[in-house]
């Protein structure tokens, strides 16, 4: 016999994004990772995530209305080539360049991709997905709308296997004196 369904009579809504948590295995890379090379803020520090036991967390502001929460745990990770899911933030296509550069300083294999539906003539702004992974291995898009066609990003699909690198030696050496700080 099917169970009734439990249906609200009334409509309700969501107010807004509270947060996302993501899996990390070291909370001083995590914490350089996402406010020095993406320009989150720390909101709150010595947080506790809850599971079958506590796990430390702190609570990171990506954009107005996102936090992202960090939650160390040493388990759960996704295999290298599972592109979903991934946290999508929108930044102007006029920037793309600049972040595949900046990443690149910091040891951090993009992809800049052209879906199919959005190829246009060479020049012509449409919409680019930049990848990325952080070190533990989360998936990062970055989206513009406003991207100019070109030769420089894959068209289509692009291939995982190329964004994967080592968390144990990352940060790259020059940075790594920003570690102490991040703790």
């Amino acid at each position: 016999m099917p169970r009734p369904n439990t249906r609200l009579d009334q409509s309700v809504d969501l107010d807004s994004v509270d947060r996302f948590t993501l899996p990390v295995r070291d909370l001083a890379k995590a914490e350089l990772f996402y406010t020095q090379v993406l320009g989150g803020d720390i909101v709150e520090r010595n947080t506790v995530e809850m599971s079958h036991r506590d796990h430390p967390a702190m609570r990171v502001r990506m954009c107005d209305g996102v936090d992202v929460v960090l939650v160390q745990q040493f388990y759960g990770w996704l295999p290298v080539d599972s592109t979903n899911p991934h946290w999508g933030f929108e930044i102007p296509g006029a920037d793309v360049d600049t972040w595949v550069d900046h990443l690149k300083e910091w040891q951090v294999p993009t992809a800049i991709v052209f879906r199919e539906d959005d190829q246009e003539a060479m020049g012509v702004p449409t919409r680019a997905e930049l990848h990325f992974l952080d070190p533990d291995g989360n998936q990062i898009e970055l989206v513009a709308w406003d991207y100019p066609m070109n030769d420089r990003a894959w068209r289509g699909q692009y291939d995982p296997w190329g964004l994967p690198y080592n968390y144990k030696s990352w940060p790259p050496a020059s940075a790594r004196h920003l570690l102490g700080g991040a703790r």
